[in-house]
């Protein structure tokens, strides 16, 4: 509006245009608000209006809107707008619409913003391009306005419909496409960092397919679990009411660990494990939710006795530490690799009842 005053194609006396923090001092019949929201953008001032959370104009019963457009095709908006106005009703606003002129009898409301036809051939003819590209619209929008520069007497081989990222290299007489640039959607997060394709993928799956974690504790020498797989699944499935999925579940796992453990490297097993459990869950629930294997093994003496195993020896044969006085003290029995096994058990626990505010559930 400030352009068109300006321009002189308005004409508004002075004093028209008001501050919007004004208007709540106003008589209603005095306030017409010119804002955005027509198409249901979630902050436009007109959601946040319909919503009753806008700072400065509360919507009542008998007010008037007026929605002077229409949805932009192919922009999924047509659920957005209708969200809105069935909010604006449901406070007994008047809702006027471009798409029930006939209906209310108010309009036509709406008036393109785009170019027709005959204005693309007039800036052809006054601008007279050598080379033309258009950049605005989908391939056949843009092929549709390549044909009209070509009756306009440009030579079609002085066009060219390109895609996002493509690169076009100029020169005096010829025009070439040369190469292609990263390019799509960049997503951000709060902090305005920069968030990767992969992990937004990592996020839909959560969101859509859910988590299941499995904690194995594995015996290095027998290659056979030591306990029963400690299962963690969050959005996945409700463990307690799938007891007969996890009982096979578990099942599954214990052979599939014996199968495979002593015959690859632990990487590889981790892989493999990895995809099994995927592919098993798949058909069991035709889900595919994000697979997190933790693989603990045991083997061998504890770590605290391997530690005294190298310590230097004094000349009688005792252990030497900082006072002499190693040998003097009582050794603590030896763990067996099972005690072993559950006490990393139990610890897994809680920390899975801390970080998920649940209840372990150990077999």
């Amino acid at each position: 509006l400030e352009m068109a005053v300006r321009n002189g194609f308005v004409k508004v006396p002075k004093g028209t245009f008001v501050p919007i923090g004004s208007v709540a001092n106003m008589k209603d019949q005095d306030v017409v608000v010119v804002c955005t929201g027509s198409q249901g953008e979630p902050n436009s001032a007109l959601m946040r209006m319909s919503a009753g959370e806008h700072k400065h104009v509360k919507l009542k019963a008998q007010d008037s809107v007026i929605l002077s457009s229409t949805p932009i095709p192919y922009s999924g908006n047509d659920a957005l707008i209708r969200a809105m106005v069935d909010e604006l009703f449901r406070k007994g606003v008047h809702v006027f619409r471009h798409e029930t002129r006939e209906i209310d009898g108010c309009g036509p409301l709406h008036v393109s913003g785009h170019a027709s036809i005959e204005e693309y051939r007039d800036i052809i003819k006054m601008t007279r391009p050598k080379f033309f590209v258009p950049i605005y619209g989908d391939f056949t929008s843009k092929r549709q306005h390549i044909e009209i520069a070509v009756e306009e007497g440009i030579p079609r081989g002085n066009t060219i419909n390109a895609d996002n990222g493509q690169v076009l290299s100029f020169s005096k007489d010829k025009m070439d496409m040369v190469g292609e640039v990263p390019h799509g959607t960049v997503l951000v997060d709060q902090a305005g960092a920069e968030v990767s394709n992969i992990v937004v993928k990592d996020r839909l799956v959560l969101a859509e397919e859910g988590l299941v974690a499995v904690i194995l504790t594995v015996d290095k020498k027998t290659g056979q679990l030591l306990t029963s797989p400690d299962i963690i699944s969050r959005g996945f499935i409700y463990m307690r009411d799938n007891e007969e999925l996890m009982n096979l579940f578990r099942t599954e796992l214990r052979r599939a660990v014996g199968q495979r453990f002593k015959r690859i490297d632990l990487d590889r097993f981790k892989a493999e494990l990895k995809d099994h459990i995927t592919h098993f869950l798949y058909e069991q629930t035709q889900r595919s939710p994000i697979v997190i294997p933790v693989i603990n093994i045991i083997g061998g003496k504890n770590e605290r006795q391997n530690n005294d195993n190298h310590a230097p020896r004094s000349a009688n044969g005792a252990q030497s530490g900082g006072n002499n006085q190693a040998a003097d003290q009582p050794q603590r029995p030896e763990k067996s690799p099972e005690q072993i096994a559950r006490d990393q058990q139990d610890r897994f626990a809680a920390m899975r009842q801390q970080l998920l505010g649940q209840d372990a559930r150990i077999d």
